[in-house]
């Protein structure tokens, strides 16, 4: 998965599931191939784990059904003005295509180093579960930028510390729930970089602690784990129905603070604050 509230600084995916899905640990399977490089018979995280509510990514495909080499991943504008520059697409191979002459007669990358401003932002990240639950923002100043070949060549969203909001529709997700997402937080390591919380920056939510190298879940009281600053992770919080919370960094899962089994309410941002690059999913 590639790329709610965060204060990090690139994020690649983020996912929203109603069961507790066991799939991304993180970096690994949902970054770890390069995104030039041909797959045969993809399998996205939603070929591992079906049912996610919303998966967002610039990057790479919710599974092998939506990698067709049409589907769109995000909306690109210019960062100056807002004109429109292009939908970033996914190839076959379930990564999205960053060679082929398709922006205005030329690859993404060239097509933002050409925009006014020379970057492009993100107005909108398209759900790929089918879901429309897609992330979207309006105001052009609150737009996280496009990062080009970030990791293993693949794109991530950046936060700069002042823009990076991107909101769903209003969603109400019952626990048990599990969110994902692959980031690093590379700046502002004593304040909290949410990735995933409710408008209302009410629980649960999950977010880079304001504590460095740490993440915190808060499903109803707080969770921690280690997740060393300036970084890629794979990045799972699990709310059970009943039992404790868990939070998984990279394979590593800690558990013990007992959630309130508070489901998602009206849950929209996707928020990307205080210098983060991320992936979101469900």
């Amino acid at each position: 998965m590639h790329f709610l509230q965060v204060t990090a600084r690139a994020l690649l995916a983020l996912w929203l599931a109603v069961a507790p899905v066991k799939v991304f640990a993180g970096s690994m399977t949902l970054l770890g191939a390069g995104g030039g490089s041909a797959v045969v018979g993809y399998q996205g995280p939603g070929d591992v784990v079906s049912g996610a509510s919303v998966f967002g990514s610039c990057a790479r495909a919710y599974n092998a059904a939506y990698a067709n080499g049409t589907n769109p991943l995000c909306d690109l504008v210019a960062i100056t003005g807002g004109a429109v520059v292009c939908t970033l697409r996914v190839k076959t191979n379930g990564f999205v295509d960053l060679a082929a002459n398709y922006c205005a007669g030329t690859t993404p990358s060239a097509a933002c180093a050409a925009a006014s401003g020379t970057q492009c932002v993100i107005a909108k990240i398209y759900d790929q579960t089918g879901n429309g639950n897609h992330f979207t923002q309006a105001t052009l100043a609150n737009m996280p930028v496009l990062a080009f070949s970030v990791l293993n060549g693949l794109p991530s969203i950046r936060n700069n510390g002042v823009n990076g909001i991107l909101t769903s529709p209003s969603l109400t997700i019952p626990t048990p729930l599990t969110m994902m997402s692959t980031a690093q937080r590379t700046a502002n390591f004593t304040n909290t970089s949410r990735l995933i919380v409710p408008t209302t920056l009410a629980t649960p939510r999950f977010s880079f602690n304001n504590v460095a190298n740490q993440m915190n879940f808060n499903a109803g009281s707080a969770l921690t784990a280690s997740a060393t600053d300036s970084a890629f992770h794979g990045l799972m919080a699990v709310e059970p129905s009943a039992g404790n919370s868990t939070i998984v960094v990279d394979g590593t899962a800690t558990s013990g603070t007992a959630a309130a089994k508070i489901p998602i309410s009206a849950c929209s941002r996707w928020p990307t604050r205080s210098s983060s690059r991320w992936t979101a999913s469900r």
